[in-house]
């Protein structure tokens, strides 16, 4: 069983598998961006490849600690079977070039044209999903989809859609970082569907710990051309803060990869996009936009769909 299982959760995990799944990556996407606010926070003197590597390491910790406590699992985070753990190891470097990738192209473009192009790892995840693992691409799926990109589209405004302004006039490389982004959404979406494929044969913390070691290791090899900075408290704290808030939201994510449809399970990461509004609104000052109120209606109502839809068939 998994260390994050309970016997209460097991019981609806087997009657309600799909619809678990979808409120598991519903948690971890908010994980995610409150993630997001405290790598706002930790990279005010750190490089974004200096934040994923103490990402890495706590996920790493924290995983181990984790898979140490699970009796089932013994303290090793090595999977029985050796392919296993190719995979997984495969799966952690894959991970981290295409967050390599996405992190190039929000410095070539501009933020809210990246957030589009981003949004477009799940219809990837959808199509591959539909080629390796079989699955059905229903009407539920396509409606969810274009909803999706509908209300994606309202709250980021793009440049490319609603015309040229002075900000995009500052980025002289954006088709390079356009194409950039959409090759790290697409390797996004092969590790999405590599986590449903494990999910049969590795646990979550087992995939999780992977993933940090991916970004442990991976991180310091940057390092060597990107220069490091220096590291105060106020760095350490965040970070720390980060990496906790990392862990839980990976650990939901292969939980629900596990037990839902990859390519709906994909969909819920559209729900980053209004969370992060609401933190934006409540928290940090912004002012509310009728465009991110409808296009945030847009995104959640896809939401709604996935947990009281009956999913596809697998």
């Amino acid at each position: 069983m998994n260390s994050i299982s309970t016997s209460l959760l097991v019981p609806l995990e087997k009657k309600y598998k799909g619809q678990i799944g979808y409120i598991y990556a519903l948690i971890s996407q908010i994980s995610f961006v409150l993630g997001h606010s405290l790598v706002q926070k930790s990279s005010k003197h750190l490089t974004a490849i200096q934040v994923m590597y103490f990402i890495g390491i706590q996920v790493c910790m924290y995983n181990y600690i984790a898979l140490a406590l699970d009796k089932a699992s013994g303290p090793s985070p090595l999977a029985t079977v050796p392919r296993t753990n190719k995979m997984l190891l495969t799966r952690a470097y894959v991970g981290f070039s295409g967050a390599c990738f996405i992190l190039t192209g929000l410095t070539l473009m501009p933020l809210s044209e990246a957030i589009v192009i981003q949004m477009t790892g799940p219809v990837f995840t959808g199509l591959l999903a539909i080629c390796f693992l079989k699955e059905k691409y229903d009407k539920t799926l396509v409606l969810t989809t274009v909803f999706s990109f509908i209300g994606v589209i309202i709250i980021s405004k793009p440049a490319i859609i609603f015309g040229e302004n002075e900000a995009t006039k500052l980025f002289p490389y954006r088709t390079l970082g356009i194409i950039v982004t959409l090759i790290g959404s697409l390797i996004t979406a092969v590790t999405q569907i590599t986590i449903k494929k494990l999910g049969g044969v590795s646990s979550a913390n087992t995939t999780a710990f992977y993933f940090g070691l991916g970004l442990a290791t991976g991180g310091p090899v940057v390092q060597m051309f990107q220069g490091i900075n220096d590291i105060y408290l106020e760095d350490l704290i965040w970070l720390f803060l980060l990496g906790i808030s990392r862990y839980i939201s990976h650990i939901f994510l292969n939980k629900g990869f596990a037990l839902g449809s990859a390519n709906k399970i994909s969909l819920m990461g559209y729900a980053q996009v209004p969370l992060a509004y609401v933190i934006d609104i409540f928290f940090v000052g912004v002012a509310l936009e009728f465009f991110s109120v409808l296009g945030s209606i847009f995104v959640f109502s896809c939401v709604f769909i996935l947990l009281y839809k009956n999913p596809a068939a697998k």
